[in-house]
């Protein structure tokens, strides 16, 4: 019998308790892993890049998705984020959505997916853009950490040009209507 379970249970009661307590672990884990990005998001506002990358595993990887980028290792992940925002730099990041997926083979992996916007200062010219962000979370001394975590920027330009960028995106479905108009947006 495990422990804490009474000596009676039947195999039914050992059943559900097991899966009880395998659902309450998962939405513990679905926490942990959201304050972990909440961190990420509030160290990466506030310039604090040791503690940014002390949320990576030891081996941690940030890349871009395209290739062009990849940085290994929490020393490496400092030095990259401080030649990329040094001091003096204003960044502010919004997460919209978070998709996390448990690994249904070890316990301690799992996957995710959450997009944002992100706003920079940078030597004096004000960037927007738009990302997701593709990841591999593993438990880590006891903790979840961000094992890869993968860049996919939609954009990133300066406010000047912001307009003629994101207008000349491509529409998703059928380009943007009004809710329950069946309308362009802008159309009377």
């Amino acid at each position: 019998m495990r422990a804490g379970m009474p000596d009676r249970m039947s195999s039914r009661e050992v059943d559900v308790a097991d899966r009880t307590e395998d659902r309450l672990r998962r939405i513990e884990d679905r926490i942990e892993i959201e304050e972990l990005l909440a961190h990420y998001v509030f160290a990466a506002d506030e310039l604090r890049f040791e503690d940014l990358a002390s949320l990576f595993c030891r081996d941690g990887e940030f890349r871009s998705s395209d290739g062009v980028l990849s940085v290994r290792g929490r020393e490496d992940i400092v030095a990259f984020f401080n030649r990329m925002s040094p001091p003096g730099t204003f960044q502010y990041h919004v997460v919209h959505q978070i998709s996390i997926t448990p690994d249904t083979q070890d316990d301690d992996l799992a996957t995710g997916t959450n997009g944002g916007h992100v706003e920079f200062i940078r030597a004096g010219v004000p960037e927007v853009g738009a990302y997701h962000y593709d990841d591999v979370y593993a438990r880590e001394d006891g903790r979840w950490r961000l094992k890869t975590r993968s860049v996919r920027m939609f954009y990133l330009v300066s406010l000047d040009s912001y307009r003629a960028t994101v207008v000349g995106l491509a529409p998703v479905a059928g380009g943007p209507k009004s809710p329950g108009t069946g309308q362009k947006r802008g159309e009377n």
